[in-house]
């Protein structure tokens, strides 16, 4: 499948190809079990999900609700990813459920 390891992080996979002058790209990431496949190319992404379900036992669950700890939700053509169980979770063992929020600028 010509997939190149992340340098950063070994369980994910990246495929980068031009098509028509424009960037197709597909991601794998692995995680034990689990398997996501995304990228910006639908076709590709469908292909490639064929090729692992020919060689692995596997099912395609569709687009993944959540995956390691995050929750990822679609709204139209963007893709918002939240660890807010992870959060809540976090702040009630160490007792700071009620401490007071703070915005930050992630770009």
């Amino acid at each position: 499948m010509k997939f190149v390891q992340c340098e950063k992080d070994g369980c994910v996979f990246v495929k980068n190809k031009i098509k028509n002058g424009k960037m197709i790209t597909t991601i794998i990431a692995t995680s034990t079990d689990d398997i996501v496949v995304t990228g910006n190319n639908n076709e590709k992404i469908m292909g490639t999900k064929q090729q692992i379900m020919k060689r692995f036992k596997s099912r395609d669950l569709g687009e993944p609700k959540s995956y390691l700890g995050w929750e990822i939700t679609r709204v139209d053509n963007n893709i918002i990813i939240t660890q807010k169980a992870h959060l809540l979770e976090t702040s009630k063992k160490y007792q700071c459920e009620n401490a007071k929020s703070v915005s930050t600028n992630t770009c």
